[in-house]
This record gives C-alpha cells, sequence and structure tokens, in this order.
C-alpha cells in the first residue's frame, strides 16, 4: 500500500471518528434540551394550573374548579391534572372530590413538602410528573393566603400533580 493511501485511509478513520462523535453529542445535546423545555412546560402548565384555582378561590367560583381540570385534561399530552388537599384543607373544607386524595408516594412526598419530578414509565408510556407542594404565605404572587387559611406561614395546604407526556407526539427524544 502507497504512502498516500495510508495517509487518506488515516485521514478517513479521523474523519469517520470525528463525525460519529459530533453526532452523538449533537443527539445528547438535543435529548437533554427537549427534556428540559418539556420539564418547564410541565412545571408551568402546574403553576398555572393552580394560579387559575386561586383566582377561582378569591371570586368565589371553587364549584366550576372540574370546568379548569376537564379543559387541562383535553390537552393532547396532559395524562393528569389535580390538585390535592392536604390535611389542614381536608378538615376545614371537607375531602373535595375523590381525585384530591394522595394517592401514591409522590403525592406523599409533595405534601411533605418536597417538589417532585419525575420520569415515569407507565401503561401510557414515559411521561413526566410534576408534584408542587402549595404553601401558605402571606404574599402568595399578590395573594394573602393566611387570611382564608388559618395556618403557620409556610404551611403546606396541598399540591398541584400535572402528568405529561411528549410520547404521543413523538416529541420526547429516545435514548438516555
Amino acid at each position: 500500500m502507497k504512502i498516500a493511501a495510508k495517509i487518506n485511509l488515516t485521514l478517513l478513520a479521523v474523519f469517520v471518528t470525528v463525525l460519529i462523535a459530533s453526532l452523538w453529542h449533537s443527539f445528547k445535546s438535543t435529548h437533554s434540551l427537549v427534556e428540559s423545555a418539556i420539564t418547564q412546560q410541565t412545571t408551568d402548565m402546574a403553576d398555572s394550573y393552580f394560579d387559575t384555582i386561586n383566582a377561582m378561590m378569591l371570586t368565589g367560583n371553587m364549584t366550576n374548579r372540574q370546568i379548569l381540570q376537564k379543559k387541562l385534561l383535553e390537552r393532547p399530552n396532559v395524562l393528569e391534572a389535580r390538585i390535592i388537599r392536604g390535611e389542614g384543607i381536608a378538615k376545614l373544607f371537607g375531602a373535595g372530590f375523590e381525585d384530591q386524595k394522595p394517592v401514591d408516594e409522590l403525592d406523599r412526598r409533595a405534601l411533605a413538602g418536597e417538589a417532585v419530578i419525575e420520569d415515569v414509565d407507565g401503561e401510557e408510556g414515559s411521561y413526566l410528573t410534576v408534584v408542587t407542594p402549595l404553601r401558605a404565605s402571606a404574599d402568595y404572587r399578590g395573594t394573602n393566603c393566611l387570611l382564608c387559611h388559618q395556618v403557620p406561614e409556610g404551611t403546606v395546604l396541598g399540591a398541584v400533580r400535572v402528568s405529561y407526556s411528549a410520547d404521543r407526539h413523538g416529541e420526547r427524544s429516545e435514548g438516555g
């Protein structure tokens, strides 16, 4: 084999190696970006859900809260949208609807004060579940929770839970 052929073969091997490494890095970066966007979107959806529930509390429209939940659940990728009542709220205002009770460890962790973000592999495929504790605050985005909820500031009153699947439309990338 001539020296030029050996040099060309070596350059080809280096080029292919760099190409494969670049493609792999691009794939991992894209996957990370998609996962980050899905997490942010789901967290924002949970925040927005509670903000609307909070506005319903302030305007005396809590009897219509299931309309909001139904609208969220009609979005194509939303698998679950629930407000979970903490023990203090259940004692003061009643148990609420059946789906407002804690059903699993994720709910219990949030009611204990932990913000939960979990990737889940379930019957619906892979999806992201966000469970955010709702704490009593003298200034929750301009609302004084303590006027209606007679508890110490920082007490977890409940949680908001949203599960979102990007698998339904192929938006979530494969891999780790």
